[in-house]
């Protein structure tokens, strides 16, 4: 709309007097392009996760420390509440992508209920070709059988089986939370004697 134009131009114009000449440049592009540039510089930036993960990948090793060594100061008008949910999750996975579904040639999804499934959407086709099953301990789920993606444009549509936790095939991609069901979930993963960062990796 008009006003709407004339409330991104008069943004444009705020964020351009604090800038350097060539930022003033995009004061002439087209108005649906402007709003483009306006929404990128308002949303914001996880810029800790990605420091972190540039971190580990340049070799950077991770200790625990028993003390505080940074104190965060938070208030309403942090650049933290810019930043979507959606924009770590999207980074979380490509960064899953990059560093451990590479160098796989399948896998197994522990979790057929709904953070597994929004896994499962959110990876490249690729990687989707990847996941031999998802895994639970829900009868409900585990008697359905498969999980049919339905936002997918092949015909047929991928179907993707479900089974108990004891008949899966590591390695795993576990998209279950820890400390939330009084250790059964613990015990389960323990009894497989499996060995993290070779045969699963947590993702919750």
């Amino acid at each position: 709309s008009l006003t709407a134009h004339y409330l991104l131009q008069g943004l444009s114009n705020s964020i351009a007097q604090r800038a350097t000449p060539s930022f003033k440049a995009f004061q002439k592009l087209p108005i649906g392009t402007l709003t483009l540039h306006i929404l990128i510089l308002l949303l914001g930036v996880p810029e800790d996760l990605l420091f972190f993960y540039k971190h580990i990948e340049k070799g950077g090793e991770v200790f625990r420390v028993n003390c505080c060594l940074l104190l965060y100061r938070y208030h309403p008008q942090a650049a933290t509440h810019s930043v979507l949910e959606g924009t770590i999750w999207n980074h979380r996975v490509r960064f899953l992508e990059d560093r451990v579904l590479s160098y796989w040639t399948s896998f197994t999804i522990w979790n057929a209920g709904k953070q597994g499934k929004k896994l499962y959407r959110s990876l490249s086709p690729a990687n989707q070709k990847k996941v031999t099953a998802f895994c639970d301990v829900d009868e409900k789920k585990i008697t359905k059988g498969f999980y049919t993606y339905e936002e997918s444009e092949e015909k047929p549509k991928p179907k993707i089986p479900i089974c108990h936790f004891r008949e899966a095939t590591p390695p795993f991609i576990i998209c279950v939370k820890l400390d939330l069901t009084g250790g059964a979930f613990e015990e389960n993963l323990n009894t497989l004697n499996l060995k993290e960062g070779r045969d699963y990796y947590h993702f919750n």
